[in-house]
């Protein structure tokens, strides 16, 4: 009975170091980074986000307090990382490539936005007539100031 349990112990040994072995090599990636601005100051609050478009892949992340972001278990492909952030210009970079077991840094620098204004009409703009006839508004002191014809101010 001891040499049964024996067995039956070292063989639970035998699948537990082998499942842990198998856990630790994982088909991801890593992907971090910082996001800064052009004085190389630090961009807290940065949304960032690593699209893969081949397989309709996307995942988003915030920068911390000291501008860092991170994303784990991504399945090695090549992505497109995109940073959005108020009074900072959209910044892309494209073909960022990650293999199995990589553990990339990046350091993304946005540039400052410039100013541009957009202006949408929602409304159609009104209808202006125009008619070849000339009009005049008679009123009484138009009347009072037109001539009589063969009259004369100054009685005699």
């Amino acid at each position: 009975m001891q040499k049964n349990l024996l067995s039956i112990f070292v063989l639970f040994l035998m699948l537990a170091s082998f499942s842990v072995a198998v856990v630790a090599q994982s088909a991801t990636a890593t992907l971090s980074g910082t996001v800064t601005d052009e004085q190389n100051a630090v961009v807290s609050g940065a949304n960032v986000t690593i699209i893969d478009n081949a397989k309709a892949f996307e995942r988003m992340a915030t920068t911390d307090g000291d501008g860092n972001f991170i994303f784990t278990q991504l399945p090695p492909s090549n992505y497109t990382v995109k940073v959005v952030q108020s009074g900072f210009a959209e910044t892309q970079l494209p073909n960022v490539v990650l293999n199995v077991n990589d553990q990339s840094n990046l350091r993304i620098q946005l540039k400052v936005a410039t100013a541009s204004a957009t202006v949408n009409v929602t409304d159609e703009a009104s209808l202006i007539t125009q008619s070849p006839a000339v009009s005049t508004i008679v009123d009484r002191q138009f009347i009072e100031n037109q001539p009589l014809n063969g009259c004369s101010q100054n009685p005699r």
